[in-house]
């Protein structure tokens, strides 16, 4: 039995939170769902962060933007994350499939001006995705189904604030998976996205755009790009809401430094199978929409370290042939899962 990896599929949310989106973004993908701008004169003011009276930090995870332009704050944040969701029934006599996905993310947001800012992302990742009969899912083929799995992901977009309640968001993204075996060039999927922002009050703003993407042999599809930054209920409230992307999230201070949350959302990925494959040079699509209980700790003042547990609650997962047919289509069991991650803004 071979293992096989996965990638994230939401690069979207990456563009409206950094500048682009989950964790500190907009889901995870955003999805999933980002963080100092000049104003215009007399010059520009420190980015800062916005703290509650008693000390509490803003969310681990939430968007942060500066109440004078509405550009995210500026800066550079690395994400490393690791994923493992258990066996997951396909269906009767079909078996079962288990991933396990270790991601590091590079986000930057750079003003070059005092109303337009600079975003980028690189990431990448590794993993297994492991199938218990291959067979059962492909009865034509031989060997195995799926394999290792390398993803990369690249964006580059802008945030252009119009004025203090208004402003665009806008970018490109491209990404590669790929089964080891398979053509890095055969995995790739362009993609475009914008959203606009718009101050709902005091420094809260909310994103609402979509994403245009290319997926592998077949049409392209659309998800919307939610976001909201700020402080849902004021600096001094311990409850608060997210967007991002495709998903949502609330989340409790319990502490200074300790918050506790319930994240949900959708995943959607297009993996190109490798050419010895059972179904060579195929496509293996997932579909998911997980949702997880999360513990947030702050281990520095911009350090955090999260633990997601939860499950993936709908799982739709389709085989297709090199010419886009589908040969299998089948909705799975729900599958727990756990998650770990760690990000640092520099």
């Amino acid at each position: 039995m071979r293992a096989s990896f996965v990638v994230p599929a939401v690069a979207c949310l990456l563009l409206v939170a950094s500048g682009t989106a989950r964790s500190d973004t907009p889901p995870d993908s955003g999805p999933v769902v980002a963080e100092s701008p000049r104003p215009p004169a007399p010059g520009p003011p420190a980015a800062r962060e916005v703290v509650a009276s008693d000390g509490r930090a803003v969310r681990p995870r939430s968007v942060q933007t500066q109440s004078e332009t509405g550009l995210p704050l500026e800066g550079t944040r690395v994400f490393v994350r690791g994923l493992h969701q258990w066996a997951t029934l396909i269906g009767a006599g079909l078996g079962d499939y288990n991933v396990t996905r270790l991601t590091a993310d590079l986000r930057m947001a750079k003003n070059l001006s005092s109303r337009f800012q600079l975003v980028g992302d690189v990431a990448a990742e590794r993993g297994t995705f492991d199938f218990s009969n291959p067979a059962a899912l492909v009865p034509t083929g031989v060997g195995d189904l799926g394999g290792s799995m390398t993803g990369l992901r690249a964006g580059l977009g802008g945030s252009w604030s119009l004025s203090r309640s208004f402003g665009v968001t806008f970018g490109a993204t491209a990404r590669w998976l790929w089964m080891d075996g398979a053509d890095m060039a055969d995995g790739f999927q362009p993609g475009v996205l914008a959203a606009v922002r718009v101050r709902l009050f005091g420094s809260t703003d909310v994103f609402v755009g979509g994403s245009f993407t290319k997926g592998l042999e077949g049409d392209p599809y659309v998800l919307p790009v939610l976001g909201l930054s700020g402080i849902s209920g004021g600096a001094d409230s311990r409850w608060h809401v997210e967007a991002r992307g495709v998903g949502v999230g609330v989340t409790y201070d319990l502490t200074s430094c300790l918050t506790l949350g319930l994240v949900a959302g959708y995943e959607r990925r297009d993996v190109r199978l490798a050419q010895d494959d059972r179904l060579p040079d195929g496509v293996l699509r997932e579909r998911r929409l997980p949702v997880s209980l999360e513990v947030g700790w702050r281990m520095r003042r911009e350090s955090f370290l999260l633990l997601s547990a939860g499950a993936s609650v709908w799982n739709r997962l389709t085989l297709l042939d090199s010419n886009g047919t589908a040969v299998t289509i089948e909705t799975t069991d729900p599958a727990p899962f756990v998650q770990l991650e760690w990000n640092a803004r520099f």
